[in-house]
């Protein structure tokens, strides 16, 4: 199991500190840089969503690496069709 702490140590890493993003991007705010685009509020917003992500991944696989049952999580024909479902709105989304 070795792997899932692999995938542990990668949730760690890819958060983001809220303590470096949000002073840095007041700062551009306060500026005036990007505020006709609302670039500032878009970055604060985007680090916040990727520390939820984050989060819960760490989470799920820190559950998954401690659990003492056998983890077959394609073994679902539901949650292969579900997961290629959010795999496509998530690439064909173009805001």
């Amino acid at each position: 199991m070795w792997q899932f702490n692999c995938y542990l140590h990668r949730f760690v890493l890819a958060a983001v500190s809220p303590a470096v993003v949000v002073p840095s991007m007041m700062a551009l705010d306060a500026q005036g840089y990007g505020v006709s685009k609302g670039i500032p509020t878009l970055v604060i917003a985007a680090s916040s969503i990727d520390d939820v992500i984050c989060i819960t991944g760490f989470g799920v696989v820190l559950g998954i690496s401690f659990s003492t049952g056998g983890f077959q999580l394609f073994s679902s024909p539901t949650f292969c069709a579900y997961f290629l479902f959010l795999l496509y709105l998530g690439t064909s989304y173009r805001g």
